[in-house]
């Protein structure tokens, strides 16, 4: 009689088996762990060289190309009725702003914002002179950094007209979105800062990662209410160029832009100013003349725009 035929087989058949069950749900949780450590690798690394696919994915959130009302998403009139009664909302009493009405655009009309996240960097004036060139103006949602390169770039970016607009000051995702409390204590930091040194009280902002991401996914609702009812209004994008993505090159970047583009006539596109970006500066005037030849109007943001933001996931 054959092994595979015999007592022997079935016995060795049978342990395999028992093996296999006892040790799978503990290889399952070790590829998971290890997974989970990538995530955070690459949110952490210091190039702030974000895949933004591995932290939600783009396709399960709705990008509205217009927010025809912004109470879809949230009501302005509640939120200013709010009363202090969280203790968060007794921090940073200077920690306002005026709120003004939104001025809708034409539905038709064709507009698109360029954004720039994550700067100062050692390639913001080369962005700064190749937008002069080209008479266009930006947006830049900034860090805090406090050596004097930096401090000269907040007040020329200001200086050329341009938006500024607040990121984050750590950049730390675990720190950011630990709490409301933290969010704050992280907001205030830069905002201060970059009203210090431009006079500007930045009245835009974005989320690191998005309004909507894997790390805020149970507080965000209360961070997104606390920022507007202080007035401030935050700006997600609905064209990603892809330049977080590691491997990322000017030819994928402007290939990006033209697939995501053609589906809107609002446009908010996602960029960053960073020091490993070269190829991010280096599309930027084929980004400027795709957009010019395609008609669009080119512009920065002000609290007065519609925002272009993710949907919440329930």
């Amino acid at each position: 009689m054959g092994y595979f035929r015999s007592v022997r087989f079935y016995k060795h058949l049978i342990i395999t088996v028992i093996l296999i069950i006892i040790f799978a749900p503990y290889i399952l949780v070790a590829f998971l762990f290890r997974s989970n450590l990538l995530l955070k690798e690459q949110l952490h690394s210091a190039d702030n060289s974000l895949d933004y696919t591995s932290v939600f994915s783009l396709d399960s959130i709705i990008m509205p190309s217009v927010v025809s009302s912004p109470s879809q998403y949230y009501d302005l009139n509640t939120i200013k009725l709010i009363k202090d009664s969280l203790p968060y909302q007794k921090k940073y009493d200077d920690l306002y702003v005026e709120r003004k009405a939104f001025i809708p655009s034409e539905s038709n009309e064709k507009i698109a914002y360029l954004t720039f996240d994550d700067g100062p960097s050692s390639l913001t004036l080369k962005i700064l002179d190749t937008l002069d060139e080209h008479n266009i103006k930006a947006t830049f949602f900034v860090t805090y950094k406090d050596d004097d390169l930096s401090i000269s770039i907040y007040k020329e970016i200001v200086n050329r007209g341009h938006a500024i607009g607040i990121h984050t000051a750590t950049h730390v995702y675990d720190e950011i979105y630990n709490s409301v409390d933290a969010y704050l204590d992280d907001f205030y930091k830069i905002y201060n800062h970059i009203y210090e040194i431009t006079g500007v009280r930045a009245e835009i902002f974005r989320f690191p990662g998005g309004s909507v991401n894997t790390y805020n996914n149970t507080i965000y609702k209360e961070i997104i209410s606390e920022m507007l009812r202080r007035g401030f209004t935050y700006y997600d994008w609905n064209v990603d160029t892809g330049d977080g993505l590691k491997g990322s090159t000017k030819s994928s970047i402007m290939e990006a832009v033209k697939t995501r583009s053609i589906h809107y006539n609002r446009i908010i596109v996602l960029m960053h100013d960073s020091n490993s970006k070269k190829e991010t500066y280096q599309a930027l005037p084929m980004i400027i003349d795709y957009y010019k030849e395609n008609n669009y109007r080119v512009e920065k943001l002000d609290s007065t725009v519609i925002p272009i933001i993710f949907a919440y996931r329930d």
